[in-house]
């Protein structure tokens, strides 16, 4: 659990072999993965900034996402994400997550 009291986002951090062909949607929700959805983003596969990783067939991207001001008990965080195509035969690995307050 986590107290996310005063944080206003969360940068994604991806790593690959193959860039996504499809777009992918991304929700951080409380304490289940229908719970409150405090923030969301799209990753949108044919606008990715990426950086080679030396001496790596893998690539990396970040995807930064403002989350809605949340206070009080400690939560279970739930990153929910969905490919527009369900067919996406390329696949995205979570690698970090960074949290920041303003």
């Amino acid at each position: 659990k986590i107290d996310v009291t005063g944080i206003s986002s969360a940068e994604l951090n991806f790593v690959w072999e193959k860039a996504p062909t499809s777009n992918y949607h991304f929700e951080i929700r409380l304490d289940s993965p229908n719970g409150t959805k405090i923030g969301e983003a799209n990753l949108e596969a044919g606008k990715i900034k990426t950086v080679q990783l030396p001496n790596s067939k893998t690539a990396t991207a970040g995807l930064l996402l403002n989350l809605q001001p949340t206070a009080g008990d400690l939560h279970n965080l739930f990153i929910v994400s969905k490919a527009d195509n369900s067919a996406e035969p390329n696949t995205l690995k979570l690698s970090t997550i960074l949290f920041s307050s303003k």
